[in-house]
């Protein structure tokens, strides 16, 4: 298990709302990744040894591990809420 909360203040550049730009201004953007959030992530992995095949199967494949991760993100910016997976095989040779 694990958790990870992250926070971001806005960029001095960020205007969320267009009617605000004004022609003196230099730098102006409207990105929401550049926007004041923060995020709350909760996740999950498994991993699994390739140790308990030792002396049934190849040298590699005893040496393999196979992870699996599932993660949701509670998001206040424009990209809302997330969930990121992943996978992961490594076999040694």
């Amino acid at each position: 298990m694990r958790y990870r909360y992250y926070t971001q203040t806005s960029a001095f550049f960020y205007e969320s709302n267009p009617n605000d730009y004004t022609f003196t201004d230099q730098y102006v953007t409207a990105d929401p990744k550049l926007s004041a959030f923060h995020v709350n992530e909760l996740g999950i992995q498994f991993l699994v040894l390739g140790a308990f095949l030792e002396g049934k199967a190849h040298r590699s494949i005893a040496g393999a591990q196979f992870d699996i991760s599932f993660n949701y993100r509670w998001n206040t910016n424009a990209f809302g809420n997330q969930i990121v997976a992943q996978t992961g095989l490594r076999i040694p040779f």
